[in-house]
């Protein structure tokens, strides 16, 4: 008989992802739209993945240091892109696993990056000279 050892990871407390944010909020064609988030667990479990949903498409979010593994801390995550002018609906999904239970955490939020709605929101048409 041959003896293995097991070594189960401790699942005492639930993750933590904050300080969700995007970053421009307006943009257009050429502007570099960030998706970032913080993701921690006491228990220094990984996550098992972590999404950005952007109109019901997943794009997968990647550590901004590949190298930092302490998850106690604070773990930093992004997702990068560019986007057509248009109105966007974006969540987070944060999945994790162990011993079979799952937990899935979403944020949802509006994001209007339609270039002529950005000029509309900074330019008041009652002032200056006509």
């Amino acid at each position: 008989m041959t003896e293995t050892n097991i070594i189960i990871p401790s699942n005492d407390h639930s993750p933590e992802f904050s300080q969700i944010s995007l970053e421009p909020i307006l943009g257009n064609l050429t502007t570099l739209f960030s998706f970032t988030g913080n993701y921690s667990d006491k228990d220094k479990n990984a996550p098992i993945f972590i999404n950005t949903v952007i109109n019901n498409t997943v794009y997968p979010m990647r550590k901004i240091d590949p190298l930092d593994t302490n998850y106690e801390n604070v773990v930093d995550f992004i997702y990068e892109t560019y986007l057509p002018n248009g109105t966007y609906e974006y969540l987070i999904a944060v999945f994790y696993s162990l011993y079979g239970k799952k937990m899935i955490a979403y944020m949802k939020q509006m994001a209007d990056l339609t270039f002529d709605k950005f000029f509309l929101r900074d330019i008041n048409p009652s002032m200056g000279n006509t």
